[in-house]
């Protein structure tokens, strides 16, 4: 993941109302944290941070809904990110599948790969985009897949192993952000 700018998007209600024990609600570092670990850049001054992707307002007022995603992107961009991670499943699909509607609407041209954050460990740790659930996404993930096709080369070179391993870690995060956030603990299948 080294050299990859991520914008850590944590959304609006991640750590809200509970919150997660040592974490600012303006300024949460657990995802910048999360996107160090696995080796790439977190944008750090990332403004968009906590505002609301408009996921209640895609329908009711989608002007409305459209104009936050724009600006959660469009920010993304302005500070030099790849690609956006988050930990809300509604912003993923929002943030990622709304801004071919907003291009279409504005002239824009939109293409910010939004990916979960489970997504992003399982590429990081060695696994393919297929165990990631990446190969379903609206954007296409490039970076991520000459990842995942450089890592998956190297390891059958050296081992032939497989990524269970991957899997494992992936499974462990998602309990514990589950756990911290006192969220359900996510049913995830990575077969």
């Amino acid at each position: 993941m080294e050299g990859l700018k991520i914008a850590g998007y944590v959304g609006c209600q991640t750590n809200r109302p509970f919150g997660i024990a040592g974490e600012s609600f303006e300024n949460p570092q657990y995802l910048d944290r999360m996107i160090e670990t696995v080796g790439a850049e977190p944008v750090s001054d990332y403004d968009q941070k906590v505002i609301c992707c408009g996921g209640a307002l895609a329908f009711s007022e989608p002007d409305k809904s459209q104009k936050q995603i724009r600006d959660i992107v469009e920010s993304a961009y302005d500070h030099g990110a790849e690609m956006i991670v988050t930990p809300c499943q509604l912003c993923q699909a929002n943030v990622e599948i709304y801004q071919s509607e907003i291009n279409k609407k504005q002239g824009s041209k939109l293409a910010m790969l939004v990916v979960y954050y489970s997504q992003l460990m399982t590429v990081a740790y060695g696994g393919t985009l297929k165990q990631a659930g990446l190969n379903g996404h609206v954007i296409q993930p490039e970076k991520l897949r000459q990842i995942a096709s450089r890592q998956n080369r190297d390891r059958a070179i050296r081992t032939g192993h497989t990524a269970q391993i991957t899997v494992n870690a992936a499974l462990d995060l998602q309990l514990c952000l589950a756990l911290s956030s006192h969220q359900p603990i996510p049913q995830t299948d990575f077969s």
